[in-house]
């Protein structure tokens, strides 16, 4: 079982980083949503019925434009945005 391990920096979040998160693409937001609620890609894959290539390359698309390294820190930057908002 592979166990999704990172940093979370706890500084004020960049420019860059609330503007980009407003530039995902609809797809790429839902599967943002999904991992948000805990979703393994497997079953994002299933509920969205795409492959598991297509969500894996929605969650590096997602990582680049939120500038971060891991699912935890896409999670935590949404959840923040969302309760911002």
């Amino acid at each position: 079982m592979a166990i999704d391990v990172c940093v979370i920096d706890n500084a004020p979040q960049s420019t860059s980083r609330k503007v980009a998160a407003r530039q995902l693409a609809p797809r790429e937001q839902e599967v943002l949503e999904l991992l948000s609620k805990g979703r393994a890609y497997k079953q994002i894959a299933s509920d969205m019925e795409l492959s598991m290539g297509t969500i894996r390359t929605y969650i590096r698309r997602l990582y680049g434009k939120l500038q971060v390294n891991c699912r935890t820190e896409a999670v935590v930057l949404y959840l923040s945005r969302s309760s911002n908002s």
